[in-house]
């Protein structure tokens, strides 16, 4: 396809150094392999930039070889036509964030990735990697941030991630972890950002992060986790952000929580979406003990107009905590003007 006018010009432009911004975007411009390779030579030429967004164009590998030898902080090339041929190529790259999500790059362009050596920040989620693309990938020694969202990865592609990785922030959301798979994660020392959303934990799953010392922030959205789950979960110390939209979570009159036992770390707790209720309601405002907790999240349940009045009630004499009720049925009273997000 020849090179559209809008891209030699930035070419042009790139080329005499008139272009200086830090950023270029060219995402959703039909860029296919001629013009990649184009646009590589003038990049060469200019040090200026360092963030390259070429999203949702027609790049295949060839292109990706082309923009492989560019030193750069960023590359965007998810939703491209690359292959394992073209992740080849930029598992050599010295960049620094390369994202090539939703390219079918499989388990053999994953396995490129195992030892490269100067990419920090990788992305490859929607790519058809599988498990034993995710053992491959999971095994590189460079790779801080990883995201293997969306891949079919099972148990199997994570019980064997290195101890000697330096992931600290790791996506595994919509695919088949079970709680099996998050017992071998929550023994891995390093993660501070962990997305579990989405997979198949269950209770089991959540209690296996009750004593995990590292992890700050979990995302459990949608994992089936029900009451249980959570009274496990809550005997962490460490994490400060949790996220357990959209589960099964529930409390009965007997339930409480003492400062002294539950989530002595966290600052922000999301139960949206759950199957709370008026007769969880001491519970709920006990949650409130919780000595460092800034934001609850309690959106989207049943919990009626005693439940709703009393933790309007409860929050509303502080300014440095809310709680969201929103999308309950209480919430139709009127609002107090502090301690409620709407």
């Amino acid at each position: 396809m020849p090179i559209s006018k809008k891209l030699n010009d930035f070419i042009n432009r790139i080329s005499a150094g008139i272009y200086t911004n830090e950023v270029l975007d060219l995402s959703n411009q039909e860029i296919d392999d001629e013009g990649a390779e184009a646009l590589a030579d003038a990049l060469s030429e200019n040090s200026e930039i360092k963030k390259v967004n070429l999203y949702n164009n027609q790049i295949g590998d060839v292109g990706a070889r082309n923009l492989s030898v560019l030193s750069l902080r960023e590359l965007n090339l998810s939703e491209n036509n690359i292959h394992a041929e073209g992740a080849k190529w930029l598992s050599k790259s010295d960049i620094d964030f390369l994202d090539l999500s939703c390219n079918a790059i499989g388990s053999t362009g994953a396995g490129y990735f195992s030892d490269s050596e100067s990419i920090n920040k990788l992305s490859l989620s929607e790519c058809e990697i599988g498990s034993d693309g995710a053992k491959k990938v999971l095994q590189n020694t460079k790779i801080t941030i990883l995201d293997l969202s969306t891949n079919d990865i099972d148990d199997e592609g994570v019980k064997e991630i290195s101890e000697n990785s330096e992931i600290v922030s790791l996506k595994l959301s919509q695919n088949k972890i079970t709680s099996i798979g998050a017992g071998i994660i929550a023994k891995y020392k390093k993660l501070k950002t962990l997305c579990l959303d989405s997979n198949q934990l269950g209770d089991k799953g959540a209690e296996a992060f009750s004593n995990n010392s590292t992890i700050k922030f979990l995302d459990l959205t949608q994992n089936r986790i029900t009451r249980a789950g959570f009274l496990e979960i809550c005997k962490n110390n460490t994490i400060e952000n949790l996220e357990l939209f959209n589960n099964l979570i529930n409390f009965t009159k007997e339930d409480t929580f003492h400062e002294d036992n539950s989530f002595g770390s966290l600052i922000y707790l999301n139960l949206s979406g759950n199957e709370l209720d008026d007769t969880g309601l001491d519970a709920l405002k006990s949650l409130k003990k919780m000595p460092k907790l800034e934001k609850l999240d309690v959106s989207r349940n049943n919990i009626g107009d005693q439940g709703v009045a009393a933790l309007l009630t409860q929050y509303h004499s502080e300014t440095s905590r809310k709680v969201d009720l929103s999308s309950n049925p209480g919430f139709k009273i009127a609002l107090p003007k502090r301690g409620i997000l709407v």
